[in-house]
């Protein structure tokens, strides 16, 4: 989130989000004379105010959304094989960003969301400098473009491949609905299984809520050995109950690519893949047939 760049990124910019970057950073950039990707692609100038530029704004926008994401970078110079070549500093404005912003919303169908627009000034001059567009990939593939000329307004479909944009065809553009379908489908399975696994300690006389996350693109980190741990995720909640605290969760056991913890009032596992499931006892108490809810706690939770 936030502008949160790829490793790929992060390593060609030196920088791990959009808020980081300065022109420091862009002028390392050129010097190198980085080739643009299918995750990153220059523009010399701003996009045009007319039909064209804005067209161009969303299709250069859906192109990276429909592929793995990535960045574009406004005001840098590149040659004929698309490698970086020299900085070219461009008005900036806060209108502009908004107007970006607008364009994205308003031309591509579904809108791309979590698309940061980040300026980055001069060393010389607040005024100029230059605009980074970062736009995540999507799950929400494939996006349209709407192109209002010549009318009526039609759709296409970009797509960021290598150094330059296609189009996908009507089958390319079947299987890509195909699989936005399928992932809704198996995001659900897979909470359902999640809920299913999940440690219970049942009690019919208490009161426990539980919340399973799936992550939209799945990722693949270890969890054992170097990196945060349960305990270390943990004990960044601020909880007032001591079992929230450090290792005193209790025991801790890893298998089937999980790492799980746990004791008599919370238990939380986390998967290989960016899953995770908790379960807190809320409240207790049961007579007949009333029920008392730890409000306080179970809004701490």
């Amino acid at each position: 989130g936030d502008g949160m760049l790829s490793s790929r990124l992060t390593a060609l910019l030196g920088a791990s989000s959009l808020r980081e970057v300065t022109e420091a950073h862009l002028k390392a950039l050129v010097r190198a004379n980085i080739s643009e990707d299918q995750d990153l692609d220059f523009k010399r100038a701003r996009y045009d105010h007319g039909p064209a530029g804005t067209f161009e704004l969303a299709k250069d926008v859906a192109g990276l959304a429909n592929q793995v994401g990535g960045l574009l970078l406004l005001g840098i110079a590149e040659d004929e094989q698309g490698r970086a070549t020299a900085l070219k500093p461009v008005n900036l404005s806060d209108s502009e960003k908004g107007r970006i912003r607008q364009v994205i919303a308003d031309r591509c169908c579904p809108m791309v969301t979590s698309v940061d627009v980040h300026d980055v000034p001069t060393d010389e001059d607040p005024l100029t400098g230059y605009y980074l567009i970062f736009v995540p990939q999507s799950v929400q593939a494939p996006h349209a473009v709407r192109h209002r000329e010549p009318k009526p307004p039609w759709l296409c479909y970009p797509l960021r491949h290598g150094t330059t944009t296609h189009y996908l065809t009507e089958t390319e553009i079947a299987a890509r609905y195909r699989d936005r379908f399928a992932l809704a489908r198996n995001q659900l399975d897979r909470l359902e299984r999640i809920h299913a696994e999940g440690r219970r300690n049942e009690n019919p006389q208490e009161l426990a809520v539980a919340v399973g996350l799936v992550p939209a693109i799945p990722g693949n980190r270890s969890l054992t050995g170097d990196g945060p741990t349960i305990a270390d995720f943990v004990s960044t909640w601020q909880a007032r109950r001591g079992e929230l605290n450090g290792t005193a969760m209790g025991n801790l056991h890893v298998a089937r690519r999980r790492l799980r913890c746990g004791n008599d009032s919370v238990a939380v596992e986390l998967y290989t893949d960016g899953t995770g499931w908790t379960r807190h006892l809320e409240g207790s108490g049961m007579a007949r047939d009333s029920l008392i809810v730890r409000a306080d706690d179970l809004e701490s939770y």
